[in-house]
């Protein structure tokens, strides 16, 4: 058994963790921890004990330490709901021009920019 896998076993007793936190954690590179992680789920060491969801990228899984049942992956949101968490934050970023930013941001013109009372808010 490597140091670093030693390393990421402490790690995990003490707080289960996704694969990028362990590897803040103790430290090492992400592709390292994620590549221990595997190992020890693959040798039913490690399980899922949680998952969670940022705002933008894939769904990631919460690794704890120990033999175990996994926690079942959740559904994916359907398009609608990410669409309407993306309106929420350029609505809370932009407030009542947000929907300016947003017919800016579908033409995707390079050097498009939306000035609102002379001060540019978004600029491509």
């Amino acid at each position: 058994m490597s140091v670093t896998e030693q390393r990421i076993i402490k790690a995990m007793k003490g707080r289960a963790g996704t694969a990028k936190e362990l590897a803040e954690r103790i430290p090492c590179g992400h592709r390292t921890a994620l590549t221990i992680i595997n190992k020890l789920y693959a040798d039913r060491q490690v399980r899922i004990v949680g998952w969670r969801r940022g705002s933008s990228g894939p769904i990631t899984a919460v690794y704890g330490f120990g033999p175990g049942v996994d926690i079942e992956r959740p559904a994916p949101l359907p398009v609608a709901d990410i669409c309407r968490r993306y309106r929420t934050r350029l609505r809370d970023k932009f407030g009542e021009h947000y929907g300016k930013i947003h017919e800016a941001q579908k033409h995707h013109i390079p050097g498009r920019k939306v000035v609102i009372d002379g001060v540019t808010v978004y600029q491509q």
